[in-house]
């Protein structure tokens, strides 16, 4: 008879570690699977966000370009390159966050430093791509061989009356500024988020 209760009790106490066992496994890999659905959901409304951010800062520089893009006299194509490059300075030559603006003829050439210098830009894609394909264009961020800080360029054409391209204006500015706007974001555990970009 005793023998028989021991059995049970072993039974009993096997039955109750096993399943307790099991309810911790389970209830483990159910909290498991809800806190990697809470974190990912919290990066991609970060990701979100900062995409958002960086948007809505590359609309601005797009939006200031074609203002500029769209003034009568540079819409002109009998206005000589250095008048034209003289208007952007004076429309910009306030604002600081511009490391500096041009705007290039269809040769790729432009007046630096407000009509200094005049030098090509024919084989960069700033002045390439808005020129062959009427599209504005923004570069990834970059080391600047000129200011040795990281920059990026955004560029938009200019079209005559015939919807004919006979510009291009382009603006550099810091590339710091879309870092910060970038480590602005929070991810979990208030670690910043970061911007990775792929080039072509």
């Amino acid at each position: 008879m005793r023998s028989l209760r021991l059995k049970i009790s072993l039974i009993v106490l096997t039955v109750m570690v096993v399943s307790f066992a099991s309810i911790t496994f389970i209830s483990i890999r159910s909290a498991k699977n809800s806190l990697e659905k809470e974190m990912i959901s919290a990066l991609e409304e970060t990701v979100h966000s900062t995409a958002d951010t960086i948007k809505a800062k590359n609309e601005r520089e797009f939006k200031m370009l074609e203002t500029l893009a769209s003034l009568p006299e540079i819409r002109n194509p009998k206005v000589d390159l250095l008048q034209k490059t003289h208007t952007i300075y004076e429309a910009m030559y306030s604002n600081s966050d511009y490391i500096d603006v041009c705007i290039l003829d269809t040769d790729g050439y432009a007046w630096i430093n407000n009509g200094v210098k005049k030098i090509p830009f024919t084989e960069r894609k700033y002045f390439q791509y808005p020129f062959t394909t009427g599209e504005k264009f923004v570069s990834d961020p970059f080391i600047n061989k000129v200011t040795n800080a990281p920059a990026i360029f955004y560029a938009v054409p200019v079209f005559d009356n015939d919807s004919n391209i006979i510009n291009v204006i382009f603006c550099v500015i810091d590339g710091l500024q879309i870092s910060e706007l970038t480590v602005r974001h929070k991810a979990g555990n208030e670690r910043s988020a970061f911007l990775v970009t792929l080039q072509d």
